[in-house]
């Protein structure tokens, strides 16, 4: 388990210049449970603040360590269930890091 993923879960969404409210607890739980498909066993969660386009909100930091065979199909796991939950989550954009490196994801 070499490789580190980290994904960025906001609390909130900004909509009509103001924050409301989403369902992110749901979102996590289902990328647990796509997580224990691929065989991931444990995750860590560490709550934090974000800042994009000068706002500033919670986040969880949802972190793996995974094998070379499986961090693709993490990172396919993530991407899908960013789509199916868009409407719940209403993110202009959606971030993980791979190893280090940041990626961001349009909605």
């Amino acid at each position: 388990m070499n490789h580190k993923l980290t994904f960025h879960i906001p609390h909130v969404a900004f909509e009509n210049n103001q924050y409301t409210t989403i369902s992110y607890e749901d979102f996590e739980i289902t990328f647990g449970e796509k997580l224990k498909e691929i065989g991931i066993e444990g995750y860590h969660i560490i709550s934090a603040i974000g800042f994009y386009k000068g706002r500033k909100y919670s986040q969880d930091l949802l972190s793996i360590f995974c094998t070379f065979e499986q961090q693709k199909d993490v990172i396919e796991a993530f991407k899908t269930l960013i789509v199916n939950y868009h409407q719940e989550m209403k993110q202009e954009a959606y971030a993980y890091e791979h190893d280090g490196v940041l990626s961001i994801i349009k909605a």
